[in-house]
């Protein structure tokens, strides 16, 4: 029986597209004189920002553009730093405007509640960020039970540990997880890893047959 759902926010539950992040991130590359395309910025969806920052950097092209534009000078991690701390207010800015529920969410998440199923959500943004994503959500009939950002772990996607964050917080014992897959490539492989960790930790304590 399915006890919780752990589901992404943007371009998932609200933001249908994931419009927020990525005309931030395309704003924010274009300011420093790059040019950046929405298949670039959309390869690491639901990467933690500041990582999903040093993903686009890190690509061929954006990387010759910043030597082109810099001096010759290849980008370091002090840049990436002040490029996140640069997207911060610019995102915070944009996300009431991309704040409309997708259709059928609140629908779902009443249904579930209905059951008794908990309903949790993950998300790259930083907890700022994620207190107005969640008002704008709240605002539309859609809270979660629990909501997990990177900043409340110790590692964002593609590491596990937001979901079992959430997880912990349904199932204090560890039993009764159930999974969705979830629609980017970095949150498919955060809850393989789980999945993994899961069955390592449920073979080490399997009682021994009679």
């Amino acid at each position: 029986m399915i006890q919780a759902v752990i589901t992404d926010l943007a371009g998932t539950t609200i933001d249908y597209g994931s419009s927020a992040p990525a005309g931030a991130f395309i704003e924010l590359f274009h300011r420093h004189g790059l040019t950046i395309s929405q298949k670039q910025v959309r390869v690491p969806m639901g990467l933690e920002k500041r990582a999903h920052i040093h993903a686009i950097a890190s690509m061929e092209n954006v990387t010759e553009q910043w030597r082109e534009t810099h001096e010759g000078h290849n980008w370091t991690e002090a840049d990436i730093d002040a490029l996140y701390a640069e997207f911060i207010p610019l995102q915070l800015e944009v996300l009431p405007s991309y704040g409309e529920i997708i259709p059928g969410v609140p629908e779902v998440a009443a249904w579930l509640k209905e059951q008794g199923i908990g309903i949790g959500a993950t998300t790259g943004y930083n907890r700022e960020m994620l207190t107005v994503v969640l008002a704008c959500a709240a605002g539309q009939g859609f809270v979660p039970d629990t909501a997990c950002c990177a900043e409340d772990v110790v590692a964002g996607r593609p590491a596990p540990w937001m979901i079992h964050r959430c997880l912990e917080q349904h199932f204090p014992a560890g039993n009764g997880y159930q999974y969705r897959r979830h629609p980017t490539r970095c949150g498919f492989r955060s809850q393989r890893r789980e999945l993994e960790r899961r069955r390592d930790h449920d073979r080490q304590h399997a009682r021994p047959e009679s």
